[in-house]
């Protein structure tokens, strides 16, 4: 019962969606980004052409696809990151390529133009000793480093892809080795979360050491940054959890702040926990997967007002916190993880209104604590996120893997 009803959701908003010209209207500065704009409705229909094949899904994708290419032209200037940028488009050509059996002419013609960027991108930053420490670039999820790093690890069979992603690992591993806290920003915060902190490069060292892309001291900055990020875990009122960062003071004397975070995959524990369990895959400790279990076991017991999760969302809402438990139960099969799914994708789907084009929204609240509801497109604070999310549990995996982009797999 649960999953028609779900599959009834994804297919009516789906379908309002597969309105390109009503999305363009809605769309606001022509966004082609994955993270919130057009470029992840391709990702969205190829998923739901692998759900529900035959019913023209691949075909709306391809509409989609032709408007993005033709506003590939003029691009020169537009981000090279993952989510942010070149990299998202990339993705959503291989989502749609059926296993690289459709669009491999315009898939090789888009990586020797994206890889051009990313080894330009990589000779800015070769130079250590020029780095800032407000260079966020170098290793941050949505704009950076570790982001594009996923992307190329997709193509670790091709040697250009493979050699630019040993570049950046390298490049993540000098300074992380050298010192985890010389990844702090301008103001001395290091950030702990998954999409602008040290969870990000985390997860990308250890994915590309599970694929045996390995670069000397690899393994060891896995574990600096794993054995850093278990150091803050903080008990609270309302049990264990990762904080947003850490602030240093003169003597890099680590002092925990921020320990109201928010449990989502951006910041706080969510994405943090799932980290370091791709940290044990890795490394083979389990002290690391012990930590993240004690604490993610605590986030499920919170309120969602505890949580401060109040949108149906991805980057800070239920969507991104059903994944993260999706992928958690995929690692250690706990009932508590698979009875929190359930009471997860129930909440989720609480947030549908029927009377929205989009059918879900996105929702924030300022310094008042007052709701600001907004329509919204792109997988981490879009329609797309929570469809995609949908789906991942109606089908208990993803086609694309699609979360991948996010350093979740």
């Amino acid at each position: 019962m649960l999953n028609n009803y779900i599959d009834k959701i994804i297919i009516k908003t789906s379908k309002q969606i597969s309105d390109l010209q009503l999305v363009l209207n809605l769309q606001r500065l022509d966004d082609r980004s994955v993270a919130s704009g057009i470029t992840s409705v391709c990702i969205l229909f190829a998923e739901l052409d692998y759900t529900f094949p035959n019913r023209g899904w691949d075909r709306i994708g391809h509409e989609y696809l032709i408007h993005i290419k033709k506003k590939l032209e003029g691009m020169e200037d537009y981000s090279p990151s993952c989510l942010g940028g070149m990299g998202g488009i990339g993705f959503c050509i291989l989502a749609l390529s059926k296993n690289g059996n459709r669009y491999r002419n315009f898939l090789t013609d888009f990586n020797l133009y994206y890889f051009d960027i990313i080894k330009k991108h990589i000779e800015e930053f070769k130079d250590l000793s020029s780095l800032q420490k407000n260079d966020l670039f170098l290793y941050e999820t949505i704009y950076g480093f570790a982001g594009i790093g996923r992307y190329l690890l997709f193509f670790r069979d091709q040697r250009e892809s493979r050699d630019l992603l040993e570049k950046i690992l390298v490049l993540i591993t000098r300074m992380a080795n050298k010192n985890v806290n010389s990844l702090a920003d301008e103001k001395y915060v290091l950030d702990c979360g998954l999409a602008h902190g040290v969870s990000g490069p985390l997860s990308l060292l250890s994915l590309s050491y599970i694929n045996n892309i390995i670069v000397e001291g690899q393994l060891d900055a896995i574990k600096k940054i794993s054995n850093f990020l278990i150091k803050t875990k903080t008990k609270s009122a309302n049990g264990y959890l990762f904080p947003n960062g850490i602030i240093l003071n003169e003597k890099n004397k680590d002092q925990t702040v921020d320990i109201t975070t928010r449990d989502a995959w951006c910041y706080g524990s969510p994405g943090t926990c799932r980290a370091l369990l791709l940290a044990k895959e890795a490394t083979g400790d389990a002290k690391y997967s012990n930590c993240a279990v004690t604490v993610f076991k605590d986030v499920i017991k919170r309120n969602f007002e505890q949580q401060k999760n109040y949108s149906p969302t991805f980057c800070h809402g239920l969507s991104g916190l059903l994944t993260i438990t999706f992928l958690f139960n995929e690692s250690i099969r706990d009932p508590k993880f698979k009875s929190y799914q359930i009471y997860l994708v129930k909440k989720l789907l609480g947030y549908y209104n029927d009377n929205n084009v989009l059918g879900f929204q996105n929702i924030e609240r300022d310094n008042l604590n007052k709701e600001i509801v907004s329509d919204e497109l792109g997988i981490l604070n879009g329609v797309t996120g929570v469809l995609l999310t949908l789906l991942a549990f109606r089908n208990q995996m993803t086609y694309t893997r699609w979360e991948s982009i996010l350093l979740l797999n």
